[in-house]
């Protein structure tokens, strides 16, 4: 039922969300000592599946450039999901797959699958690579939000809490916020919150911010770098900087697409470039990875040597999430009248409150590719042939749009995805 308090002027509850993703040199990270449960891999295949949802309504349509970050958005709409109620919370836990308990709860196992990740709430911090993975809430201090909530917010999601005055201070907070998700990202992701998105009805912003900087095992060689083309949307040639090299890779193949993994030090993370078979197959594949359960699709590869082209590239994007998540089904938490977030606030001391709404959600990614790493942050039927012996090296070019993945392996999580349809742009 909706409550009758909607008839007065809801608050504004805005939702941001910022990703980064580096690949450079550096150092790599001890693996986990035991592997995730299988409970924790549900959630990452929560996660993946939003990704690929994603990847489908954040492009409407167009086929250009695109890197975002399913796991920093997964993260960043739990934290008000886990004050959702009625069907609010019903299309979100629909829309993103987050595990519940017996009253339909944010369920604990979110702490575990988050605790997963190296450096996360107190654990042992990577040595070979940079993941950081941070959480913050600016929550209007006049406004009765309840301890229950803040503190649930605390031990699951590990986040800082700051107890502000928007209705005094919405501009400086804005300020505020941006820097603190550009000293999260170390300078990479610059004022997430435009101008004209707080204002003095704002009561809550949740923000989650995602870094990595990794090294590859095997570096591309930088004087075997050189001009070659590429066919941007698969049709029009352009000359780009093409990286190479001749290695032992976990390598797959299938009418539709080649796969290869592209291991990061520390043997936790790695890259996995999807590559069409055909010049103009972007659409095609995309489809096909959708599918089926994304953790399927990385099991059919084996090992063999792989010559390797991959152009160098850079990117970055923003985007509202807002109209996307509605064509997931996720309508009512951005609904003013309608939107149920009363799992958030105090019930003795809200019954003069007007209830809360996502006002905004909004995201920032950027990745850089190069020799060294990476700096940021109808059925159909795919039948996968691994090349067990090979005499010589099968062909792996990326010279016309592909799909790549960074993908935390212990729980099988993408941790970032992206379309390069144009490395220069």
């Amino acid at each position: 039922m909706i409550n009758s308090r909607r008839s007065r002027a809801s608050r504004w509850f805005g939702m941001l969300l910022v990703a980064i993703l580096a690949w450079s040199g550096c150092g790599a990270v001890d693996a986990a000592d035991a592997p995730p449960p299988a409970d924790v891999k549900q959630v990452a295949a929560g996660v993946n599946a939003l990704g690929l949802k994603l990847l489908s309504g954040l492009s409407a349509g167009a086929s250009g450039n695109l890197f975002f970050s399913p796991f920093s958005i997964h993260i960043a709409f739990a934290m008000p999901f886990a004050g959702a109620a009625g069907e609010t919370r019903d299309e979100m836990a629909k829309a993103f797959a987050y595990p519940v308990d017996g009253q339909g709860v944010l369920a604990g196992l979110y702490g575990d699958f988050m605790k997963s990740f190296p450096g996360f709430g107190g654990t042992s911090a990577p040595a070979d690579y940079k993941l950081s993975v941070a959480n913050a809430i600016w929550a209007h201090k006049p406004y009765p939000f309840a301890t229950s909530y803040l503190d649930l917010i605390k031990t699951t999601f590990a986040s800082e809490i700051q107890s502000v005055d928007f209705a005094v201070d919405y501009q400086k907070i804005r300020l505020e916020i941006n820097a603190w998700v550009e000293a999260q990202t170390q300078n990479l992701i610059k004022d997430l919150i435009p101008e004209g998105i707080l204002n003095e009805l704002t009561r809550m912003v949740l923000v989650n911010a995602v870094y990595f900087k990794g090294t590859w095992v095997a570096e591309f060689p930088k004087d075997a770098t050189t001009d070659a083309p590429f066919f941007v949307d698969g049709k029009t040639e352009t000359k780009v900087p093409m990286m190479r090299q001749t290695g032992d890779f976990r390598f797959a193949d299938s009418d539709v697409f080649q796969m290869i993994r592209l291991p990061y030090k520390g043997d936790t993370l790695a890259m996995y470039v999807f590559l069409p078979r055909e010049r103009d197959g972007i659409a095609k594949l995309e489809t096909t990875l959708a599918e089926k359960p994304f953790a399927e699709w990385l099991s059919g590869l084996d090992e063999t040597k792989v010559n390797v082209s991959l152009p160098k590239f850079k990117m970055e994007s923003g985007c509202s999430l807002a109209e996307a998540l509605r064509g997931l089904g996720v309508n009512l938490a951005f609904d003013e009248k309608n939107a149920d977030f009363y799992g958030m606030l105090d019930p003795a001391k809200a019954k003069n409150e007007p209830g809360l709404f996502i006002s905004a959600a909004l995201h920032k990614a950027f990745v850089k590719v190069d020799e060294e790493g990476t700096e940021a942050a109808a059925a159909t039927a795919v039948v996968m042939q691994t090349k067990s012996v090979a005499r010589m090296p099968v062909e792996f070019k990326a010279d016309h749009p592909f799909l790549f993945f960074i993908v935390h392996e212990p729980t099988t999580t993408v941790l970032f995805l992206g379309r390069v349809s144009s490395p220069e742009q």
